[in-house]
């Protein structure tokens, strides 16, 4: 779907499901998402701007589920994905991360997730991930920006109904930017640090809205001019905000 016209026009561009969607800095259009041929799990990419199209057979690669998948295109045109390998929303599963190098797709199992994972790569090439953890207990947060990853690092406590744990992540030059839900009523938040502070540096964390015990999606995003926007669904209104 695309409004470059000034009239929204859907296009059919594959079968599958746990799309995402990202614009290079060239403006042009990318795509992933997963599908089933058979019993193996396909990971689909698509560039639509240019036509390139590559799938990888991830139960080739020991990969059996697709959960919250991720995509960027770095400032070099290198494609960065991440996914949990969960059967869905409240599970458990590997957090993978994977990159195309030379035509070909390289995967890393980094730690495991619960329900929701987010990626975004800042304007370094360097990868920022949130997700949430039960065995370590929290909303976590990893990234390679030295060079290789980092432990994970905590950035809240989290508690509440253990469903609808959506997490987003989004970066600038400066920042790193979180939006999450936690707390015995899963509150909408919002979590702020420096995209070079040290590992446990601490976070700044914003309240900002009350959460229903239950919550559901949230999806941030920082524009040219370094202000951040953050979409929410609101159980108890049943409306979809924006900050």
């Amino acid at each position: 779907m695309a409004n470059a016209s000034g009239d929204w026009i859907i296009e059919t561009v594959g079968d599958g499901f746990r799309p995402s969607i990202t614009v290079d800095s060239l403006g042009d259009v990318h795509i992933s998402y997963a599908r089933y041929d058979g019993s193996d799990l396909i990971l689909t990419y698509q560039n639509l701007s240019k036509g390139d199209f590559y799938e990888v057979n991830l139960s080739e690669r020991g990969y059996d589920e697709y959960q919250s998948g991720s995509l960027s295109i770095d400032s070099i045109g290198t494609i960065h994905m991440s996914f949990m390998e969960a059967w869905g929303g409240a599970s458990s599963g590997d957090l993978v991360y994977g990159n195309m190098t030379d035509g070909v797709f390289y995967f890393e199992t980094l730690d495991t997730a619960y329900d929701r994972a987010s990626m975004a790569v800042d304007p370094n090439n360097k990868v920022h991930i949130s997700y949430y953890s039960i065995a370590l207990g929290g909303l976590f947060y990893l990234t390679n920006v030295d060079g290789t990853w980092r432990p994970p690092e905590l950035v809240d406590n989290v508690g509440g109904q253990l469903e609808g744990m959506c997490t987003s992540i989004a970066v600038d030059s400066q920042y790193v930017h979180i939006s999450y839900v936690g707390g015995d009523k899963e509150d909408n938040r919002y979590a702020k640090r420096g995209i070079n502070d040290q590992w446990g540096s601490p976070w700044e964390i914003t309240h900002i809205a009350d959460g229903d015990f239950q919550s559901a999606g949230n999806s941030i995003a920082v524009d040219s001019d370094g202000y951040v926007h953050i979409s929410y669904y609101h159980k108890q209104s049943e409306t979809l905000k924006g900050t």
